[in-house]
């Protein structure tokens, strides 16, 4: 409504109809911060619960989920994910041998997320199961096998890399499927992974370099951490090794219980 009468006003005062724009004065409330919505821990553990499934979409699913709540990344950053074993900058990459994901974030800013090893070992068995029922579908269909060529970590029934939207559907599906009421989507995830780790862990200053600095300044905010006074250690831990990003996740009960072993 404010800004309808700053639009009025300034349209009369280009049409010569007012010399002043008192709308300016106005001072709309501002509306209290409130943390975005995440699960709490045993919500997600229900929804992981049972570890990976027999059905191909159910298994991509359970993996995408498992990344999710493992990274705190966006649903797009982990689907523009590739396997990767070498350097490739301005890419999305799963990076194998070292034990961590790059990903491209709001911005094209590049972000570094380690892996813990048992989510890393989930991968490489989910891309074991993914190339095995793509070249079973190839040989069936009788059609040459290329989509493997891509990378993609997550392809679709189709062969190509699964669009945001099927994601929201499979998630959403998953949940219901779960007996959960709540309505799930992936973002979610990503707040759920803020929460958690902010709660676990006495490392405050270190989880911008995770997370990203707006998401832990939003996080810090409603907590009543006070986000400047972790100014020059969130810089430093932005720029620390991988063995210190590494340590930054510590240890999640939740995801070594619900990680299937080889």
């Amino acid at each position: 409504m404010t800004s309808s009468w700053r639009g009025f006003f300034a349209y009369l005062q280009e049409q010569g109809k007012r010399t002043d724009n008192p709308a300016f004065a106005l001072k709309t409330p501002r509306q209290a911060k409130r943390l975005p919505k995440a699960l709490q821990p045993e919500k997600m553990d229900q929804l992981l619960h049972g570890g990976l499934p027999s059905l191909f979409a159910a298994q991509r699913t359970f993996v995408l989920l498992l990344l999710l709540y493992a990274t705190g990344l966006r649903i797009g950053e982990a689907l523009s994910l590739r396997w990767s074993t070498e350097n490739r900058p301005g890419e999305s990459v799963v990076h194998v041998d070292r034990g961590e994901v790059q990903v491209l974030g709001k911005g094209g800013k590049p972000r570094v997320v380690p892996l813990l090893p048992e989510v890393l070992e989930t991968l490489l068995n989910w891309k074991a199961l993914q190339e095995q029922h793509i070249k079973a579908g190839a040989l069936e269909a009788g059609t040459q096998l290329r989509v493997l060529d891509s990378g993609w970590v997550f392809l679709s029934a189709r062969g190509l890399c699964l669009s945001v939207r099927q994601a929201q559907k499979d998630v959403a599906k998953w949940a219901q499927e779960k007996g959960m009421a709540q309505r799930i989507h992936p973002h979610m995830l990503r707040h759920t992974f803020g929460t958690h780790l902010l709660t676990e862990s006495q490392k405050l200053a270190c989880r911008a370099g995770v997370v990203g600095s707006r998401l832990f300044k939003l996080y810090a905010g409603v907590h009543g951490f006070g986000f400047q006074a972790f100014g020059s250690g969130v810089r430093r831990c932005v720029s620390t090794s991988q063995k210190t990003r590494r340590d930054l996740t510590g240890r999640w009960p939740l995801l070594s219980k619900q990680c299937p072993s080889a």
